[in-house]
């Protein structure tokens, strides 16, 4: 369940990212904000990708 909402949340976040990269994008005409955007978002999934190793890393030690 976890998961599925870190998933979602990152959904959210990108998609966010990728609106605000472009609306910046388009008034400085230049290409740094999709790319300073970019590494903040993919941080954040990176991040995520942890989180949801770790829980999953619990779980496994828990039950077994």
């Amino acid at each position: 369940m976890r998961s599925a909402w870190i998933c979602s949340r990152n959904d959210v976040i990108g998609n966010a990212g990728v609106l605000v990269a472009a609306v910046l994008v388009w008034l400085t005409s230049s290409p740094v904000p999709d790319i300073v955007i970019g590494l903040l978002v993919a941080s954040v999934f990176g991040r995520s990708a942890v989180q949801v190793i770790r829980d999953a890393s619990r779980a496994v030690a828990v039950s077994g």
